[in-house]
This record gives C-alpha cells, structure tokens and sequence, in this order.
C-alpha cells in the first residue's frame, strides 16, 4: 500500500511575507505580475530536462527552485532563498505530479528542518513540499518510473513563482519556466 510512503514533517506556519526586495530595481513591479514572481495558468507547458544534469548553488544568496532528473527515474527539486541579501526566508510551497497515470514510488527528504519544512504524499500521485528557506537549502528526492514527465506547480510566499525555477535541458540552463505548472520531461529514461 502506497500509505507507508507517506513522509509528513511538522511544519512552522510563518505569519509574513519573505523575500522583500527594493521595488525600485523590480522590472515587475507594478506590472499585472503584483510580485513578479511570475504568472500561473490553467495550460501548463513542457519542456526538456537533461538526464545527470546537476547544479552547484550558493545558498542564502539567490531565490530559486532547481529542478534535477537522475537516470532511473529519481528526481531532485530543492530551494533557496537570498536570505543573505533580503534577511528573509522564503516560503515555498510546491505541487509534484507525474503527467499522465504513474505513481510517486518513493519520497526521500534532502536537508529538511523538521520544524520548518514538509514533503506529504496524497494518494499515490500528488507530493505537497513545503519549504521555509533561509542559509540552506532544502529538498526532495522523488522516485516515479524511468522517464516519467512530471507537472511542477511552485508558490513562493503565496505568489506563482515560475519566474525562479531553473533547470537544464538541450544542454542549456534555464531560468524561469514560461508557465505555473510546468512540465518537464527527461531526455532519457
């Protein structure tokens, strides 16, 4: 029974808003965006991740989402904040899906806090991360069979943030997804 993969860890509710920036520097600011942390949409896009293809981050110095696929079927997806910068936090809040009707087949936490952040399995398909982000990072293994797309839908502080999620694919890093979902889909299984 996929029940025993359930992983819940307490999470700290945070009663502001993180992740403040001088607006005067905001090409969003005051645009439709509110934030500028992105836009969602009802039509979700897609796009290649590259295979093995892995990132090096300085955390506490940039917001972001990395989005990483490991041969076999094991996906990496953790965050960071510019906590360095802002003195903020960052709140995430991060739906995984497999496209189409694959299950999740295992969850492993990578650097979680245990006051602060969650991974929660519902059903056998849907995995809630929630993430409070400050001088770490803080992520999720998640296991789905070989090659499986996955459907991303990322919130920071509230707000669709498809503007911060990077990832590689076609051998270039990508930076801001064009759409809140977003699917990706690994070159190779």
């Amino acid at each position: 029974m996929r029940s025993s993969l359930l992983l819940t860890l307490p999470l700290l509710v945070v009663a502001f808003s993180a992740c403040q920036y001088d607006d005067s520097d905001d090409p969003y600011y005051g645009d439709d965006y509110g934030t500028g942390y992105g836009s969602c949409s009802d039509t979700p896009l897609r796009g290649t991740i590259d295979t093995d293809a892995a990132f090096e981050v300085d955390a506490a110095t940039g917001v972001g989402l990395f989005v990483e696929y490991q041969q076999g079927g094991r996906w990496l997806l953790y965050t960071t904040c510019d906590t360095d910068v802002s003195d903020f936090a960052c709140s995430f809040d991060i739906i995984v899906k497999p496209v189409g009707s694959s299950p999740i087949l295992a969850l492993y936490p990578d650097d979680l806090e245990l006051a602060d952040d969650s991974v929660t399995l519902f059903g056998e398909d849907t995995v809630e991360f929630l993430a409070t982000t400050d001088i770490d990072t803080d992520g999720v293994f998640i296991d789905t069979d070989p090659g499986v797309a996955i459907s991303v839908d990322v919130l920071l502080d509230g707000d669709c943030a498809n503007d911060f999620v990077y990832w590689v694919g076609d051998g270039a890093t990508h930076a801001g997804a064009p759409t809140n979902p977003f699917e990706f889909e690994p070159n190779a299984p």
